[in-house]
């Protein structure tokens, strides 16, 4: 216990003024919180609860125990998913089980640091290739494939960011490429024209902003003369000026190649 005492740092505060240091402290605390909480994630796949287990608490409780650590001079703490996923394949149901596996790191660690060290690298990564497995079977990627493109994508494109960039580069690509994924799919399915006879039945499915103006103005030329074009824009709260203005410039033109307006949502001349 004395040598373990003897190991215990006080903080340094004069190293709030190293930069570095913050840079250390954000990168530790991003990719701590993002591995506890998706761990908590993937244990609510394995196991349903309810009520499911908060974020809020687990994350306060976190902060507690890095910030107890910090002042130690201790590691920082996570939530990893090889020792959850064990909880969960033994049958564990309170958190007893929790307590006493700090318990036992307690005393691995005091008494038995030494037998520690001889467990080899590769059977510790053998542990982890195995519980990914578990966690990852061949099934669930054939799942996201079957599911479309935009699931499978954003879900190959984190994969292929953690293995090349590390966990918090991988899931900001990943979040990226979610967010390229639902705008594309949101303004391909902003617009719709449907033809009856010569009656044409523009659609407006949701609000639209400037980048729907391309694909607004190319359904707007398929209009031929002579047309009669109703819009609906019941699902349209709001309309950026830009689009406004390409209806206008239709609008406008409207009346020399002899389509009529119905429910035109902009004053024409």
């Amino acid at each position: 216990m004395s040598a373990l005492v003897a190991e215990l740092e006080t903080p340094d505060w004069l190293a709030w003024q190293n930069p570095s240091v913050w840079v250390v402290a954000i990168t530790l605390a991003l990719v701590a919180s993002l591995e506890t909480l998706l761990s908590q994630e993937a244990l609510k796949k394995l196991r349903p609860q309810h009520p499911a287990p908060s974020p809020n608490k687990e994350m306060f409780a976190q902060g507690i125990g890095n910030l107890t650590a910090g002042l130690l001079g201790a590691m920082p703490i996570t939530a990893v998913i090889v020792r959850s996923s064990v909880n969960v394949s033994v049958g564990a149901q309170t958190k007893l089980s929790i307590l006493l596996h700090g318990v036992l790191l307690l005393i691995c660690g005091l008494w038995f640091s030494a037998l520690l060290n001889a467990i080899p690298l590769a059977s510790l990564a053998a542990v982890l290739l195995y519980t990914g497995y578990k966690l990852a079977t061949p099934r669930l990627f054939v799942e996201q494939i079957r599911m479309g493109a935009q699931q499978y994508v954003p879900f190959l494109a984190t994969i292929g960011g953690i293995i090349v960039f590390g966990m918090l580069a991988g899931i900001g690509i990943g979040i990226a490429t979610q967010i390229l994924c639902s705008i594309y799919q949101s303004h391909r399915n902003a617009l719709q024209l449907t033809r009856y006879d010569d009656h044409y039945v523009l659609r407006f499915q949701q609000n639209l902003t400037f980048m729907h103006n391309p694909k607004l103005q190319g359904l707007l030329a398929e209009i031929p003369e002579n047309s009669v074009v109703i819009v609906d824009h019941d699902n349209a709260e709001y309309m950026d000026p830009d689009v406004k203005a390409v209806l206008q410039d239709f609008g406008d033109s409207a009346g020399e190649r002899g389509i009529r307006l119905s429910q035109w949502p902009v004053a024409v001349k």
